[in-house]
């Protein structure tokens, strides 16, 4: 399982994705994308279509009884310990995204 900058903490939008590009079942994403732009590091996102704004992007995980975690103490710099976080499979699963 991928625990890492895909385990976001489990605090929903204001609204379903909001105006952000909604990525979903059997879709790939490099979530963390880091380039070099005008001599700085930048962190960006992978598509299918090219390049994205991370902040531009929603990663539609399902609910379910794996894909919630309580974050662990390890991952104190995501969110407070304990508390819930999102996760998607580190293997390629049709029926969910794949964060890469």
């Amino acid at each position: 399982m991928l625990a890492l900058a895909v385990a976001a903490p489990a605090h929903a939008a204001s609204g379903p994705a909001d105006h952000r590009g909604l990525l979903g079942a059997g879709e790939h994403v490099d979530a963390v994308y880091p380039v070099i732009k005008d001599g700085d590091l930048d962190i960006r996102s992978l598509t299918d279509d090219g390049e994205a704004d991370p902040d531009e992007l929603a990663l539609h995980i399902p609910d379910t009884k794996t894909s919630r975690i309580t974050l662990p103490e390890e991952y104190a710099f995501l969110d407070e310990p304990g508390s819930d976080a999102w996760m998607s499979s580190q293997t390629q699963d049709m029926s969910v995204v794949w964060p890469g």
